[in-house]
């Protein structure tokens, strides 16, 4: 048995599981085939007894043998399967659990069972071949919200991200995308026979008994053959469950290949607090994971349309930088403080385009430093709008703040001020934001009461109030303003150490957004470009800070650097490391090349296949 990798979303991941002859696309869903139970043939797999033989069923199947309380003990002989197991209940004492788990590894192959007890996971041998861990007492430990996050989580984080976890019984239309966000890969249709046995419908919005139903909310090939639901049989109601289920997986991975898995998931546990309850859970005790695992760059849109998406791993990524990386531009002396715009980057939208044309009036209007105020990522300065997800975000515009949103947005806006110090703070936004954060100094100055930030009116003030209260300050010329920009963009990128070591002594050539870095030589550093906002290396750039240990990607010594990084050539990586990241390859400690990350650091090395490293120059 083998996986190979094709595409991942966050912990979840597609790709192929290979068992001798047969293979299936990972995640899947396995359906019971017994003697009396006929697996649909959409089916990609199944999960069967040690006693079915179909010899005409060549696809991926799963054996489960008897349980050792059987009368005639049948293991799963040259099958994929477990050896015979022992069920109990998941709160035994821990010398029983163990005492299980020493019985099923004797003769354990590709898979092992593991009982839902968190102390087990140290134990768990992830040096051996196995690839695959069933993960027992699941429906019980399911209902331990807290606790069934933090073992998923640390069982993840024991095993790898490329080994393949199977949690039985679990599989809903309502929950299939929130366990594969868990990194769940594998599950079964068990649910679908259970619950058409109580005359209960499977629907991506929840459990619905039978006779609740004055119409069938489904057309599938089972429900389009019926108008009223009672006619629906327990055999009618399997089939439509399967149908569900086998819908809603397709739709999941067409989310993992979207990179929209998350969105998906906020969506589905809007259905029950059970669920909301382990996503929060998730979010709050488990970010640093999440974050590992989040790239740095993309290309998609990031959508939120609730206040789970506060919580989501790009946005604390970015204000967590914004307070521990950013740093203020050194000539600034007056905050100004406007509102976000649908369109992104906010230099691009109408409504900033009035606003940097009514503060082109200001002679030294490089003194004035611009941040946008939005949620959910809080604080966005300008100089930052080409960074993701500050450059391609979409929120509900209503005129209307939840108080987490106003609480969030002053707790950053209290750390980042407790960083930097500005003569003035100027609030130029609408109510009730400008009331919310009047308070925040005693600096502040609220320009705009009564009008629309953009109108005629509001602009005419905001220039007025500048005036005032900064006259006769010198101009900052162009260099120092795109080098505050590149600063700026250096800084949140790489670290504040590293900013300072790659621009020392450089100047800033282009126009914004194509800003090229040159040392005094006149030879290219790196540079700044619309689609990905990041500051792209080149060698040059890259043996300035080469020497500082971070961002580093070392290759094999036998390893022939041609193109692309791929895993097998890789045998270490800076841990901070995340994908989209600008890194230096180095092999025997020295510089070889530089390029994009396409894997974060653990899944460069644990990863058996796939491309690591985008590279763009190469020593040659």
């Amino acid at each position: 048995m083998n996986f190979q990798r094709r595409e991942s979303d966050g912990i979840a991941k597609l790709g192929i599981l290979q068992c001798k002859e047969s293979q299936i696309p990972i995640p899947t869903i396995l359906y019971p085939a017994t003697q009396d139970i006929i697996p649909p043939s959409f089916a990609e797999g199944i999960i069967y007894p040690s006693d079915y033989h179909d010899k005409h069923d060549d696809r991926f199947g799963l054996c489960v043998p008897s349980s050792l309380f059987s009368n005639n003990p049948t293991p799963c002989l040259n099958e994929s399967g477990l050896d015979p197991f022992l069920l109990y209940q998941k709160d035994v004492s821990l010398a029983l659990h163990n005492q299980s788990m020493d019985l099923r590894v004797q003769n354990n192959h590709d898979l092992r069972l593991i009982p839902a007890h968190t102390a087990l996971i140290d134990s768990i041998d992830t040096e051996g071949k196995t690839l695959m861990t069933i993960i027992g007492s699941s429906a019980q430990l399911f209902r331990e919200q807290s606790h069934f996050v933090d073992f998923i989580i640390r069982l993840r984080d024991a095993v790898g991200l490329d080994h393949i976890l199977y949690l039985p019984l679990l599989a809903s239309p309502s929950t299939l995308a929130l366990l594969c966000y868990l990194g769940i890969d594998v599950f079964d249709a068990s649910t679908a026979s259970l619950v058409a046995h109580r005359d209960v419908m499977l629907l991506p919005t929840g459990a619905q008994p039978l006779f609740e139903m004055k119409e069938i909310p489904c057309q599938c090939p089972v429900c389009s053959r019926f108008s009223d639901p009672k006619d629906m049989g327990a055999s009618d109601l399997l089939n439509h469950n399967n149908y569900a289920l086998f819908n809603e997986l397709k739709l999941v991975r067409t989310a993992i290949r979207s990179s929209c898995l998350r969105s998906l998931v906020e969506q589905r546990v809007r259905i029950h607090p059970h669920l909301a309850s382990i996503l929060r859970n998730l979010d709050i005790n488990h970010q640093s994971f999440l974050e590992t695992v989040t790239p740095v760059v993309h290309t998609r849109t990031l959508t939120t349309t609730t206040l789970e998406g506060l919580n989501r791993s790009e946005v604390k990524r970015f204000q967590d930088r914004i307070i521990t990386r950013y740093q203020k531009p050194p000539y600034s002396k007056i905050l100004l403080l406007l509102p976000c715009s649908a369109t992104k980057p906010y230099s691009f939208s109408p409504s900033h385009k009035k606003i940097n044309q009514a503060l082109s009036q200001i002679s030294n209007q490089g003194m004035i430093h611009e941040i946008i105020i939005t949620s959910p990522l809080g604080l966005v300065p300008r100089e930052l709008e080409l960074i993701y997800p500050a450059s391609a975000y979409d929120i509900p515009v209503t005129g209307l703040w939840y108080l987490d949103e106003l609480h969030m947005i002053q707790t950053n806006l209290q750390h980042y001020l407790n960083q930097g110090q500005y003569d003035h703070i100027i609030i130029h936004l609408p109510q009730p934001l400008a009331d919310a954060l009047q308070s925040i100094a005693s600096n502040t100055i609220c320009t705009n009461i009564e009008h629309h930030p953009t109108s005629h009116q509001a602009l005419e003030t905001l220039v007025h109030t500048i005036e005032d209260i900064n006259p006769g300050k010198p101009k900052i010329s162009m260099q120092d303003q795109k080098k505050q920009i590149i600063s700026a963009i250096a800084s949140y990128q790489f670290g504040p150490q590293l900013a300072q070591i790659l621009l020392k002594d450089t100047t800033i050539k282009g126009k914004y957004p194509y800003l090229r870095i040159m040392d005094n030589s006149q030879q290219q550093l790196g540079m700044t470009t619309l689609e990905r906002g990041y500051i792209s290396l080149t060698i040059d750039g890259a043996k300035r800070i080469a020497s500082q240990d971070h961002y580093w990607v070392e290759i094999a010594s036998d390893f022939t650097l041609k193109g692309s990084v791929f895993t097998p050539g890789i045998i270490d990586a800076d841990p901070a490391i995340r994908s989209g990241d600008e890194v230096i390859i180095r092999q025997e400690n020295s510089l070889k090349a530089v390029g994009v990350a396409t894997m974060h650091a653990r899944e460069m090395i644990d990863a058996r296949a796939g491309e690591a490293v985008k590279t763009r120059h190469i020593i040659s």
